[in-house]
């Protein structure tokens, strides 16, 4: 991540991601709580997307994609171990709202957002980044998420599936 403003930065540079090794298979699981199975291919999200998620906070959510934000958008962030309090400008970002309830809330960020296509055919879209406080939404909450496509391709790194399903 690079902070500072939109004229100084190029935000579609910007990442947000937590990769990890897997050293021993038998003790972990690709699958997101009880609700699915990780996802191995992605997609990037459009409008009207139907979505889901697991988070920490809200568990498993279903929720759509309202829209792309235009521009880059400042998110706060804080890492004290690299005396860093500031925001990061991310762009291309995606709002998300719940269907009938909070689609995110605190805790959450990092969580996996995934679709699911015509064919039955569970996708990776994203990853929930923020939330903002919005009357008009289910749970009075939006959510961002970043699309997860650029960050893999720009890490050279892929989702495991199938893991102890």
């Amino acid at each position: 991540m690079v902070p500072g403003t939109v004229d100084n930065i190029q935000a579609m540079d910007n990442r947000d991601a937590a990769l990890f090794k897997i050293i021993d298979a038998d003790v972990v699981t690709s699958w997101q709580g009880t609700a699915y199975d990780t996802p191995a291919t992605w997609q990037m999200p459009v409008g009207g997307m139907n979505v889901e998620k697991v988070g920490r906070t809200t568990g498993h959510t279903r929720g759509v994609v309202v829209s792309q934000l235009n521009g880059a958008f400042p998110v706060a962030y804080s890492a004290p171990l690299y005396n860093f309090t500031g925001s990061v400008y991310f762009d291309p970002v995606f709002a998300v709202v719940g269907l009938g309830e909070l689609f995110s809330d605190s805790g959450d960020s990092g969580s996996l957002v995934t679709t699911v296509d015509v064919a039955g055919n569970r996708h990776a879209v994203g990853i929930v980044i923020a939330g903002l406080n919005d009357a008009s939404a289910p749970g009075g909450k939006l959510t961002l998420i970043l699309p997860i496509g650029p960050t893999l391709d720009a890490l050279g790194a892929q989702l495991v599936s199938g893991l102890n399903a």
